[in-house]
């Protein structure tokens, strides 16, 4: 989805419905850099409420991988980062 971050935004919130499946492997992990990414392309294109609603989603997804990256840094810890830069 180069370049496509309205229709990756849609694909990350069509999976947040089936992401509770996945309990347990990868996925939820990988979803949740994704979807803050795609969060975060689409920031600055979005109403101020809109813009208050992904930053939300996007700190609360950051905690999440800001646990993970302490308990793993070699896995997730440079994706913690690349969400942050995406905010700067």
């Amino acid at each position: 989805m180069y370049g496509e971050y309205q229709l990756a935004l849609q694909e990350a919130e069509e999976a947040n419905n089936m992401i509770l499946y996945l309990g347990g492997q990868y996925g939820p992990l990988e979803h949740n850099f994704l979807y803050s990414l795609a969060l975060a392309a689409n920031y600055k294109k979005v109403s101020p409420d809109l813009k208050k609603e992904y930053l939300k989603k996007i700190q609360e997804n950051q905690k999440q991988l800001f646990i993970l990256a302490e308990s793993c840094p070699e896995n997730f810890y440079h994706k913690y980062l690349l969400v942050d830069a995406e905010l700067a």
